[in-house]
């Protein structure tokens, strides 16, 4: 029960921040549901994975830490919670202002984090003890939780700003950017030293800013 709770606790934390920053706040079981959508896409993820997933060894090598980085993970993680997000949410009445498809979007992200964490905690809490409980609560928690809020961001752009034609560029961003940052996160991270590891936690702080700013610009416009 004190791994659930720990990966849980961030989840809480994020989510009442972002929650709190809604000019008109979305109902709190609109909300809930939004996390259990993004739990939902932790199957959709490993039903994908059995299929497309390339299976290579991570070894330290460039071509591994790139196919496990930009294809094995940001592809079929970020594909997974962009269309239970497109699935579940889109459509939804209360879905009605720009900045709902940036809380709706780290929900969706805070609840697929939840499960990897829970798995993460299970698998290596016996070898690394808490140390790989701060180190995902602190870091991959809140990556998925900015990933998925810069998804919905521009799924927002599509539904309440863009034109017909824009409209298909926006929902192609929605996914295209979240896989990328995902990706080079992940593949920093995957090779192994100090000096590019050191990048995976500057970008991980400079999501934080990117949204931060995405929700002032969807609040200004409306």
């Amino acid at each position: 029960m004190s791994l659930v709770a720990a990966a849980l606790f961030p989840a809480i934390l994020i989510a009442t921040l972002f929650y709190f920053l809604d000019k008109n706040p979305e109902p709190v079981k609109e909300v809930i549901r939004a996390f259990l959508v993004g739990i939902l896409s932790v199957v959709l993820t490993l039903i994908v994975g059995f299929t497309i997933v390339f299976r290579m060894e991570i070894d330290g090598s460039f071509g591994s830490a790139f196919i496990n980085s930009f294809w094995n993970a940001a592809f079929v993680e970020e594909l997974a919670k962009f269309s239970v997000f497109m699935l579940f949410i889109y459509r939804r009445k209360h879905y009605d202002e720009w900045y709902d498809g940036i809380l709706y979007g780290i929900m969706v992200g805070l609840g697929f984090a939840f499960i990897e964490n829970i798995l993460y905690f299970t698998r290596l809490f016996g070898e690394q003890g808490w140390s790989i409980v701060w180190v995902r609560s602190i870091f991959s928690m809140p990556v998925h939780a900015m990933l998925g809020g810069i998804m919905g961001f521009f799924v927002g752009w599509a539904k309440f700003k863009a034109n017909k034609v824009f409209s298909k560029s926006s929902l192609f961003l929605a996914l295209a950017i979240p896989i990328s940052l995902h990706g080079f996160f992940n593949f920093f991270l995957m090779l192994w030293r100090q000096e590019l590891a050191i990048l995976s936690f500057i970008l991980s702080i400079s999501m934080w800013f990117v949204v931060l700013k995405l929700k002032k610009r969807s609040q200004q416009v409306g």
